[in-house]
């Protein structure tokens, strides 16, 4: 028998273009001004599937990282760049030894004035993200105790870090291990010197789908699988928070490659609050020459200096992130606590819900 879960698929009402393929940079904020109008029939939706199976749906929308999206929401209420001459400068929800950069903002939050584009769309979904009932969150509580806090602190919600339960830790080889699109790689001398070529192979690493980076001998880098020693390993990310989690649980360092969105701010993170990271210059409109990546990854690969301290680092934070998805009979990590924590509160809601006949509206 199949007990595969039946997905079905639901056609709603709009118009204009549905995704950003085609979309120059400068319309991407009108094609989201248009997706509020999705509200109305995703809301009819929701009260047909609860009218035919007698039971109210829920959605959730997970964060990222806590300390990256604390700042991020942080700094779009606040605009604290806005008030200080200053190229450092403190924002609400942080201690004030957290200063943070002019040039760790995107060009939207840089330019925002609370009357642009950007933040006619960005104040208001904040505003209503505040409201929910809690936020799932993509960490683990040991790794990010100071971004935890800080969240929790500022939104005032229940926050459940459930980290990456189904990503982390897969059992078998590197094609299994990040879906095709991870490999560690070695890096050596003749590799940190091809980096440049015109941007694709750098672009191509630092996304973080590195699928084959000694494809065609383009790089000379040659793969090797993740979980061997890291001493000869580094991984180089874009930077958002689903990358840097599967590489530290497997113990591996980073060279980070911020480009956009809140990536500048998980990479402040990565370097300042465990130390397990480097950062090449950030921002997608930055130019990394070869000498630069060959410096980072120089310093990256010392074993006796800045590289052994960043894995040493990395290897506790592996252990910390094994720990927190662990059953062991009675005994549970803290990500599969918070999981259950989050159904519980889900299945609570729920009932009280179907008795106030919320739904049914």
């Amino acid at each position: 028998m199949d007990h595969r879960p039946h997905i079905a698929f639901a056609e709603l009402p709009f118009s204009g273009p549905e995704n950003t393929e085609n979309l120059p940079p400068s319309k991407i904020v009108d094609l989201l001004h248009s997706s509020r109008n999705l509200e109305q029939p995703f809301r009819r939706l929701f009260c047909d599937i609860t009218a035919k199976e007698g039971r109210p749906r829920f959605a959730s929308s997970p964060t990222g990282g806590a300390y990256g999206t604390l700042a991020s929401i942080s700094m779009w209420l606040h605009l604290p760049h806005r008030c200080t001459g200053s190229d450092e400068f403190a924002i609400p929800g942080f201690p004030e030894r957290c200063r943070f950069h002019r040039s760790q903002l995107n060009p939207q939050v840089r330019e925002a004035d609370k009357s642009d584009p950007w933040s006619r769309f960005m104040l208001p979904q904040i505003s209503l993200s505040l409201k929910s009932h809690g936020w799932l969150c993509n960490t683990v509580e040991e790794i990010e105790p100071l971004g935890l806090e800080s969240l929790r602190t500022f939104i005032k919600l229940p926050v459940w870090s459930i980290g990456e339960h189904n990503r982390c830790f897969p059992d078998d080889g590197i094609g299994q291990r990040f879906g095709n699109e991870w490999e560690a790689f070695r890096l050596g001398g003749e590799a940190s010197t091809r980096f440049r070529r015109e941007r694709r192979v750098s672009t191509r690493m630092a996304s973080g789908r590195v699928r084959r980076a000694n494809e065609e001998n383009q790089t000379g880098v040659d793969s090797a699988e993740l979980g061997a020693p890291v001493g000869d390993f580094v991984a180089q990310i874009d930077c958002g928070v689903s990358e840097p989690l599967q590489s530290l649980s497997r113990g591996v360092p980073i060279v980070a490659w911020p480009l956009a969105a809140e990536q500048a701010y998980n990479s402040k993170m990565l370097r300042e609050e465990m130390g397990v990271s480097l950062e090449l210059p950030r921002g997608s409109e930055s130019c990394v020459g070869e000498e630069e990546v060959k410096k980072v990854v120089d310093l990256a690969m010392d074993g006796n200096g800045k590289g052994g301290k960043m894995r040493k680092e990395a290897f506790v934070i592996k252990e910390q992130i094994r720990d927190a998805i662990r059953v062991e009979g009675q005994l549970k990590g803290s990500s599969v606590k918070a999981l259950d924590d989050f159904l519980g509160f889900v299945l609570t809601r729920t009932e009280e819900l179907s008795k106030s006949n919320l739904f049914s509206e």
